[in-house]
């Protein structure tokens, strides 16, 4: 399932592609939310469970255990993915409801290439993608992995921690 809506008008050929979105084929347009800097406060390590009350988040306080980096086919606790970001990770989030194969695929395919990255379902995404990072994150009910390539290059390594390991065995 795409995402279209008209086209904008202003001297924009078919094909081309802007920072706030992209052509999904000649005629509709798939638009990307522009990266925000949700406020968020602490980074205390807390055990349980967390609710963030802006979702998804970008920050705050999280699990003292982070995850594993790679890919998820169950969702992982935001609370542990949030302390990944703290590490300077990036996490790549959907709620398809299975509808988006293709996507997750190509998804998985950029995690599983590339360092610090998570890939999880998340069910409280008020979108169908965001991808996040300490501090910042974009939204879409479209898919546009050229965009979020793009995050990702923008973002990674850069949370207040440079730990790009994976947490020690006592994590689970």
């Amino acid at each position: 399932m795409g995402c279209a809506s008209e086209a904008p008008r202003g001297g924009i050929d078919a094909g081309e592609q802007l920072d706030a979105g992209a052509w999904l084929d000649g005629s509709s347009w798939c638009a990307v939310a522009p990266e925000t800097f949700p406020p968020f406060t602490g980074g205390a390590h807390i055990n349980g469970p967390l609710d963030y009350p802006d979702k998804p988040p970008v920050g705050g306080s999280h699990n003292p255990c982070w995850a594993r980096w790679g890919v998820y086919t169950k969702e992982l606790a935001s609370e542990r993915w949030v302390h990944n970001l703290e590490h300077g990770g990036v996490v790549f989030l959907y709620r398809c409801d299975g509808d988006c194969p293709n996507e997750v695929s190509a998804m998985a395919s950029f995690v599983n290439t590339n360092e610090q990255t998570i890939l999880t379902p998340y069910a409280a995404l008020p979108t169908r993608f965001a991808v996040v990072a300490w501090g910042v994150r974009i939204t879409s009910d479209c898919f546009d992995m050229a965009r979020f390539r793009r995050f990702y290059d923008d973002h990674v390594g850069r949370g207040p921690e440079r730990i790009a390991s994976n947490p020690p065995d006592s994590c689970g």
